[in-house]
Formats: C-alpha cells, structure tokens, sequence
C-alpha cells in the first residue's frame, strides 16, 4: 500500500470511475478528477479551509500499476453546514470525522484482500492524525457491500437513523439525508453503538471506551440532521 503519486493518474481516474458507477446518484460532475488533483498536489494534500485528504492505492505484483483505491477526504458538507459555528467548529470536525469519498478495486483482481488492505491502510492513517470516526454511504439494499463493510467493523445505520456526538465546542448530528443510501460508521480509537431514543434508535459513541484523546466525543442530543 502507498500514497497515489503523480504517474497513477490515468488509474486513479479509472478507478475513481468504477467508484462513483456504483453510486451513480451521488456522482456529479466536477471541475477535476482525482486524477488531475493528484497531479497537481500528489497524493495526499491540504484541503480548504481545514483538514487533509490521502487517496491510498494497491499496486499490482507486475508494473506497479494501481489496481485499487481508498480516497479519504475532510467531512465537506457537514464543515459547510456548520460554517455559522465558526472556524474553530470546522477544524474539529476536520481533525474527527472523515468520509471515505472513493472505494473501488479493479474487477479481475477482487477477491484477493485489495479492498481491505486500502481502506485499512486509509484507516490506520486517519486515525494517526486524530481521526475519531470515518463514514461511508452505501446504496439501499446493497446487502453485500453492508456485509462487506460489517465484516471491517463498520456498523450500518437504518435508514435516516441519525449519528449523534458531542464534539469539542458543539453537537453534531447527521444522516443519510434520504437520498437513497445508508451511512456506514466505524469508530477510531472509541467504539460505536447503537441506542434507543423512544420509539427510535440512533447510533453513538460508547463512553466506556472513550480514547484518551477523545474523551469529549460522546454522544447528545443535537441539531437536525444534516447529511455528510
């Protein structure tokens, strides 16, 4: 596993279209693809106003071609979303929460562990620069991608099922937006669970196994919802 250089650009944007094929409905169109970004600012880069992105890959045994990719980025639209709540809101959103953006590993080679071994990779570095829980949006019914992320520690909200935290400064509550796909949810360094809210559930952060640096990520009740 290695971070996306230059040369993996036509890859990237290969692999970036196998990603967003199977989430059509999210897919929009965008002034650069992932392959001209990391040619511009390489595989890992600053993204504005706040927090990182790393696009990790999976190289195949001859060539070094990249056959798979994990694309992790900063939460945008909760950071926007929360923008009246000042600068400071969006770095701690920045520096806790983050979204896998793209997933994908080239069809003649899945089976092999390619998947897990970019988005462990992904995972283990999120969590090394403060990352407290990653999310990702899979389709309604996709029952072997939910198994999929399950058997990876992820847990999968029903649908509109919210995410409630209390982080550093203000609360944080978030769903799937009702547009068709469910949030999957893991934590780093603190562990999730799900809790029931009268005739509903929600799913949290379990303060027994608080990390020490993230002891103020426990769950409230919050806002309205907002999407990721």
């Amino acid at each position: 596993m290695r971070t996306a250089s230059r040369e993996d650009s036509n890859d990237l944007d290969r692999l970036s279209d196998i990603a967003m094929g199977e989430r059509s409905s999210l897919a929009q169109s965008q002034d650069e693809t992932l392959g001209a970004i990391v040619s511009r600012f390489g595989g890992e880069f600053s993204v504005k106003p706040f927090g990182r992105a790393r696009a990790v890959v999976a190289e195949r045994e001859a060539g070094g071609r990249a056959c798979g990719l994990a694309y992790v980025v900063p939460p945008g639209r909760l950071m926007r979303h929360h923008a009246a709540q000042g600068r400071a809101a969006q770095s701690v959103l920045a520096r806790m929460i983050a979204e896998i953006d793209l997933l994908a590993v080239d069809a003649d080679v899945r089976g092999r562990g390619i998947g897990t071994a970019v988005l462990g990779e992904a995972e283990r570095w999120l969590e090394s620069r403060g990352c407290r829980v990653v999310m990702a949006k899979v389709a309604r019914g996709d029952y072997e991608v939910m198994r999929w992320y399950r058997r990876r520690g992820y847990l999968i909200a029903a649908q509109q099922e919210p995410f409630w935290a209390s982080l550093p400064g203000f609360d944080l509550r978030c769903d799937d937006g009702n547009d068709g796909y469910q949030l999957a949810l893991k934590g780093l360094g603190v562990s999730l669970r799900r809790a029931r809210m009268g005739a509903g559930t929600y799913v949290t952060v379990r303060s027994s196994r608080v990390h020490p640096q993230a002891r103020a990520l426990l769950h409230t009740k919050a806002e309205p919802a907002v999407s990721p």
